[in-house]
């Protein structure tokens, strides 16, 4: 690949889950610059995720149930939760909203919520997609007042008469200022003014003035009678939640390492701009920084990341959609269920001597229909049909159309090299290191061993 070629994969592998085939076949003579602007125009497709409508019943209804009702309504809330993960990992597959969806990625990482109920976490889900790439906010209001969020973080716990401070907390530690940057008593004047905040049966916001503590408040340096959308504001007005959330956003597309003179320049337009999420990825994606050397293949993909963007380089999908869940588990990301409040880990986390292994075996077990031979643990929504596919020692089924990468390869005067850019970020290998492991002597089967060879490396764990 050229140079502006290599931009443009960049540019998918970050912006999205990385480059198909037929994303290069159309982009390969074209301006990294065009092919931006399609990245966001495409961007601009929101579609509802959703599997179904799963009523709750009411606190009267859920009385009246007896223990077998009440565990066949659990048993039916997993199934949505576990429709919905599936859902969701396909839409990241085969959309062209790819960045949309990497921003909603971003986000329910961002505000991590453990939810239980189908409802919830599909309704926080879509607001992520809805408002992931508008004013900062915007989102901000919308999840400070979803009732995931008012549920996971005690929001309907908090009263005048005994205030819960565990959204004000997360609030300011992880979703807008970050440590430091506050005190105790600013958490607790924050607690008083989101009193009454909570939600109804239908899963609306609502709020109970009734138990809404209506004193006057002293919020980072200013008083007055506020609610929770003058704290919400307030907090906006702070520079430093710009910083806060550019610096995220840079380590999630740039580096993890953060050059503070080019996000500092990125944090003050993005204040000045009210916040606009999506005119500061078109600042990141539009800079000669974004494209780097330094900033090329040096970020260690998430196991989303990792998985999506096999998918998506191969052309290959899951026979059983329970394949999905079970790497999912067995990569340590399973999404709808983060570890906690502050989200998964990141960078050099992803990876130990053990994980490693496991990601390095993960494109053969697929393209073979091999047993990956690990157990997984917890409870997830399904989890009991995953445990007896592994007792019946079963592969994991894939559907794999193997021709458009083979014709392209067939294409080139040098078939491993251009493998290598198109797959790798980088060309760190000669043929001759691989050859030893090729078998087979029709070319069409040494094509398929390269592209496995390569999808099984460590540099393949990178973008």
């Amino acid at each position: 690949m050229n140079a502006n070629q290599e931009r443009i994969k960049h540019l998918y592998n970050r912006a999205g889950f990385g480059m198909r085939i037929e994303d290069w076949q159309s982009w390969k003579s074209q301006s990294w610059k065009r092919v931006l602007k399609q990245v966001l125009k495409d961007a601009e497709q929101n579609e509802t995720l959703t599997v179904g409508e799963l009523k709750a019943p009411s606190p009267i209804e859920r009385k009246m149930m007896d223990k077998e009702e009440r565990r066949e309504l659990a048993k039916t809330n997993r199934i949505f939760i576990k429709d919905l993960n599936i859902a969701w990992y396909k839409r990241m597959m085969f959309t062209e909203a790819q960045l949309r969806e990497k921003m909603t990625l971003f986000w329910h990482d961002h505000f991590a919520c453990r939810l239980l109920f189908y409802g919830f976490a599909e309704k926080q889900n879509n607001t992520f997609r809805n408002y992931g790439l508008g004013k900062f906010g915007d989102l901000l209001e919308a999840v400070a007042k979803d009732p995931g969020m008012l549920q996971f973080l005690n929001g309907q716990q908090n009263k005048k008469a005994h205030p819960n401070e565990n959204f004000a907390r997360e609030l300011l530690e992880l979703f807008t200022l970050g440590r430091g940057h506050y005190t105790e008593k600013d958490i607790q004047e924050a607690a008083r003014a989101f009193t009454g905040w909570g939600f109804d049966l239908n899963r609306q916001f609502i709020f109970r003035r009734r138990q809404h503590d209506t004193g006057l408040k002293t919020f980072l340096g200013r008083t007055g009678n506020f609610d929770g959308d003058d704290i919400l504001r307030i907090i906006l007005e702070e520079k430093q939640t710009a910083q806060f959330l550019t610096y995220k956003l840079y380590r999630y597309f740039v580096n993890e390492k953060v050059n503070e003179g080019v996000a500092n320049q990125w944090a003050e337009k993005f204040y000045e701009s009210d916040y606009d999420i999506g005119q500061l990825l078109i600042t990141m994606f539009s800079s000669e920084h974004f494209y780097a050397k330094e900033n090329v293949g040096t970020k260690i993909k998430s196991p989303t990341e990792f998985l999506v963007g096999l998918m998506r380089q191969t052309n290959m999908d899951f026979k059983t959609a329970d394949g999905i869940i079970f790497l999912q588990k067995v990569l340590g990301q399973m999404l709808f269920q983060p570890p906690g409040v502050a989200g998964w880990p990141a960078g050099r986390d992803w990876i130990d001597s053990s994980t490693l292994i496991v990601r390095l075996r993960i494109p053969r077990v697929l393209f073979n229909a091999e047993d990956l031979g690990v157990e997984v643990k917890g409870e997830f929504a399904g989890n009991e049909d995953l445990l007896r596919l592994k007792r019946k020692n079963r592969a994991l089924e894939m559907l794999i159309d193997w021709e458009p990468l083979l014709r392209e390869m067939e294409r080139q005067n040098n078939a491993f090299d251009w493998l290598q850019s198109f797959l790798l970020a980088g060309n760190p290998y000669e043929l001759k290191e691989v050859t030893p492991f090729i078998r087979g002597s029709e070319k069409r089967d040494q094509f398929k061993q390269l592209v496995l060879r390569l999808l099984s490396t460590p540099e393949y764990q990178m973008c």
